[in-house]
């Protein structure tokens, strides 16, 4: 194994991680913006989801153009469009023209969905990793969010003190300079320029996308996981969205700096968790019921308190297995996927379903919530998201014992 490139791969994964934190400057800010330029939250919705519907369509084709053409490359251009996008969302003042930003940003998005994961990944492969990715995924995880943490609360001090839209044009410089940065930091082991030249096709860019279909409905466990990470995605959405409104409403401010550390900092906890956590919980199916048990049980009892402190303290406890869920997805994802030609396109295949259950928690969130409000509208996700769990776990339990009767 080859030690010294094996660490620049993970030292430069690290600090592109890092450096693609800038978006986080928007993350207390958005729903406030769009909520004080007059929008109400079934526009605001809309306008959300619009980029999951973006997202949902644009995944797999970015997916497979960076396992064909390069994923140092599809990293690259993502952040460059999505500075564009940050910067048209700070000029923007009506409702199409922030449909037209959230467009812009999720193609952006969709370009960098799972390229830099394969990158890292097909790289320590190729120089004789074989330790598994839970740990280096987890630590990953806890530096990309200590930068959000930074980038959050200063996104949300510039927006209080400046204006809600200001978080939206630095997010923007800073991800045209990073891309600028990263050209240079990434250019070592682009796995298209080294394994797969020659190969650049637009036949081949659609063959990748029905085989990574075909790896994914051919391997349970992976269909599983996607099941359980779909339940999660449509369950927290929510919050995601609606977090901002509810502080607002209870505490009436619009200085969100304390909310963002407390939840990016349960996250960075939790992650760093997450290596002693699977020492002592072992299996994937076993890991994502108990952090989707306890992700569903802080959901439901968030808005049910109007105290400061309590409400602080379970939206800390709500971030810890929130924390751990995309190191453990990534972890599980290049453990199931042996096909290095075909990483990118599965993790976006995987992308696309999140993005579906974000949209579908998005829309039934928000008309719930315009019309039974927040505390209804998250309780009742939560119930249906425990219920919608147990019958996948039943059905694939079910589906074991079935084929290991077929054997017999």
């Amino acid at each position: 194994m080859q030690e010294k490139e094996i660490r620049q791969t993970t030292i430069a994964y690290y600090v592109a991680n890092i450096l693609s934190a800038h978006f986080a400057m928007t993350f207390g800010v958005y729903v406030l913006m769009l909520k004080h330029s007059g929008l109400n939250l079934t526009e605001i919705n809309a306008i959300n989801f619009t980029f999951m519907i973006a997202v949902f369509f644009l995944e797999v084709p970015t997916g497979s153009f960076a396992d064909i053409f390069g994923h140092k490359k599809s990293f690259i251009i993502g952040l460059m469009i999505e500075g564009i996008g940050l910067i048209l969302y700070f000029l923007a003042s009506s409702f199409w023209g922030y449909i037209l930003a959230e467009i812009i940003v999720a193609f952006a998005s969709a370009m960098q969905s799972g390229s830099l994961d394969a990158w890292a990944v097909n790289r320590l492969r190729k120089l004789g990793w074989r330790n598994g990715y839970a740990g280096f995924f987890g630590r990953s995880y806890v530096y990309h969010r200590v930068a959000i943490l930074v980038m959050a609360w200063i996104g949300a001090k510039i927006g209080y003190r400046f204006g809600l839209s200001w978080p939206f044009l630095v997010a923007g410089i800073l991800a045209m300079l990073s891309s600028a940065v990263l050209w240079f930091v990434l250019n070592n082991g682009d796995h298209s320029e080294e394994t797969k030249a020659g190969i650049r096709s637009w036949r081949d860019f659609y063959r990748n996308i029905s085989q990574g279909r075909q790896i994914i409905v051919n391997h349970e466990r992976l269909a599983l996981l996607f099941g359980i990470c779909f339940i999660i995605s449509m369950m927290v959405q929510p919050v995601n969205m609606q977090w901002s409104v509810l502080y607002e409403a209870r505490f009436n401010t619009v200085d969100t700096s304390t909310p963002v550390f407390v939840q990016v900092l349960g996250t960075i906890i939790g992650a760093s968790l997450l290596a002693f956590f699977c020492t002592k919980v072992r299996g994937m199916i076993t890991q994502l019921t108990c952090v989707i048990i306890v992700i569903g049980m802080t959901i439901f009892i968030i808005p049910a308190t109007n105290d400061w402190g309590i409400f602080m303290a379970v939206l800390f406890v709500h971030e810890l297995p929130r924390g751990m869920v995309m190191p453990l997805q990534a972890s599980w994802v290049n453990e199931f996927v042996q096909d290095d030609c075909r990483r990118a396109t599965v993790n976006s295949y995987f992308g696309m379903l999140w993005t579906l259950a974000a949209g579908t928690g998005l829309l039934l969130s928000g008309f719930w919530a315009e019309w039974w409000g927040i505390a209804f509208t998250w309780q009742t996700i939560s119930l249906i998201s425990m219920i919608l769990l147990a019958a996948l776990l039943a059905i694939y339990h079910w589906k074991q014992k079935s084929s290991v009767k077929r054997i017999a």
